[in-house]
């Protein structure tokens, strides 16, 4: 989840921008960051 939801892999310059996708606004990317930090861990 870190690597995907990283500013160099998926903010407005990162690399999966070349594949297609579109990425979120700088708001959006903030209250995602924000809902990621305050996941546990998952356990099986």
């Amino acid at each position: 989840m870190n690597e995907f939801a990283s500013e160099r892999t998926s903010g407005p310059d990162g690399y999966l921008t070349d594949k297609g996708l579109i990425p979120m606004g700088t708001v959006e990317r903030k209250a995602r960051d924000k809902m990621v930090a305050s996941l546990g861990n998952l356990k099986l």
